[in-house]
C-alpha cells in the first residue's frame, strides 16, 4: 500500500516536471548557433552575455573574378538588459546618414531605425520594436531596408526575404 502510494506520488512530480518544462521558454542557451529556418539563421555572440538571434545576410552579385559584398546583415531578436523586441542593420558605407534608415513591412508605413555608428565595417542601424511592429515583422510577407546613398536624392531599397523568420524568432522565445 504505502509502496503504490509512493509510486503515484513520484508519477505526479515526474509529469509536473514534464507539464513545466513544456511551458517555460527556451533560453538563448538552448536555442543551436546554425539552425536554419528557411531564409534566416540563428546566431548568437560570445560571452558571459550570451545573446541569440535570428539572422539574414543579403550580398551584392559578385563581378567576374571579385567577391560578393556584404549589402546588409540582419538581426531580430530579443535584444539588451531587457530582452526586448529588436531589430539592427549592418549596412555598407556610403550612407546619405541624414536621409536615415527605415524598413518597410508589407503595406505599412515605413519603421524608422536610428543610426548609431559606421565603422569600417559598415554602418549600424537599430531600433527596438513594440509588440504590434514584431508581430506585423514576424508576419510580413514583404520586407524592404531602405536609405539614401550618399550623393542620390531616391532612396535604395534592399529586399529581405520573411521566409522563415517567424519560425526563427520563435526559436527565441
Amino acid at each position: 500500500m504505502q509502496g503504490e502510494w509512493a509510486m503515484n506520488r513520484i508519477k505526479r512530480a515526474v509529469l509536473g516536471v514534464t507539464v513545466a518544462a513544456l511551458a517555460a521558454p527556451a533560453v538563448a542557451g538552448a536555442v543551436e548557433p546554425g539552425t536554419t529556418y528557411d531564409d534566416w539563421t540563428i546566431a548568437c555572440t560570445e560571452g558571459e552575455d550570451r545573446t541569440c538571434f535570428a539572422r539574414q545576410v543579403q550580398k551584392a552579385k559578385a563581378e567576374e573574378g571579385g567577391k560578393a559584398g556584404r549589402l546588409v546583415d540582419a538581426r531580430v531578436g530579443y535584444m539588451g538588459p531587457e530582452g526586448k523586441p529588436a531589430m539592427v542593420l549592418w549596412l555598407p558605407l556610403g550612407l546619405n546618414l541624414q536621409g536615415g534608415v527605415g524598413l518597410k513591412i508589407d503595406d505599412y508605413e515605413v519603421k524608422r531605425l536610428t543610426l548609431t555608428t559606421c565603422t569600417q565595417q559598415g554602418c549600424r542601424a537599430q531600433a527596438v520594436i513594440g509588440d504590434k511592429w514584431f508581430k506585423r515583422l514576424r508576419l510580413s510577407r514583404e520586407l524592404q531596408v531602405r536609405f539614401v546613398p550618399r550623393g542620390a536624392r531616391q532612396p535604395a531599397g534592399i529586399n529581405l526575404s520573411p521566409d522563415g523568420l517567424n519560425k526563427a524568432v520563435g526559436a527565441l522565445e
